[in-house]
């Protein structure tokens, strides 16, 4: 996501001949440019109109002088001898960076820089799907099992065992069952 890219500020430029680092948004996309705007607006709960203008401040590195140092804190190159280290900060450091340094400058965008943030990001969901489909299809009975009716039997799998976890292990009826897959 082109919005977690920019804001996350272990991804900001740092050139030594620069003062301070700053967001690249030469990596964006024509399209992911487009979508920036509304993505942030979304995020933040503003209109697209606050969002420009910020964007706008924040592309021009119009940052106060408590933001420069602690984004250059983040960013700093530690060279013990005989290697170069780069650290990376946390997350929650990062988080920090928006929700107190940047929070005053960039309202907007600390708000949304905060929850893209705390997303936690995972493909368990994915991998559960993933591993439904295989069993579905490794066993040679089901070989021919057309799409639309793996489809339907892959989501009774998952929202069943959904539902028994969520109602104390209380099934739906075998109507209801019966009624979904005819």
């Amino acid at each position: 996501m082109a919005a977690a890219r920019l804001l996350d500020p272990i991804n900001f430029k740092y050139l030594n001949h620069v003062a301070q680092p700053y967001p690249d948004f030469e990596i964006l996309t024509e399209m992911q440019r487009v979508e920036l705007e509304p993505t942030i607006a979304r995020l933040a709960e503003v209109p697209i109109r606050e969002v420009q203008v910020e964007l706008s401040k924040f592309e021009n590195t119009d940052w106060s002088p408590a933001m420069k140092r602690k984004a250059l804190s983040m960013l700093s190159i530690q060279q013990p001898p005989g290697r170069a280290i780069i650290p990376i900060a946390s997350i929650n450091a990062r988080k920090t960076f928006w929700s107190v340094t940047a929070a005053n400058d960039f309202p907007v965008l600390a708000k949304a820089a905060v929850k893209l943030l705390s997303v936690h990001v995972s493909t368990a969901a994915a991998e559960r799907n993933w591993s439904m489909w295989s069993l579905t299809y490794s066993n040679a009975l089901r070989s021919r099992l057309g799409v639309e009716t793996a489809k339907r039997d892959i989501y009774l799998k998952a929202n069943v065992e959904e539902m028994d976890e969520k109602r104390d292990n209380i099934a739906p009826p075998q109507e209801t069952l019966i009624n979904i897959l005819a």
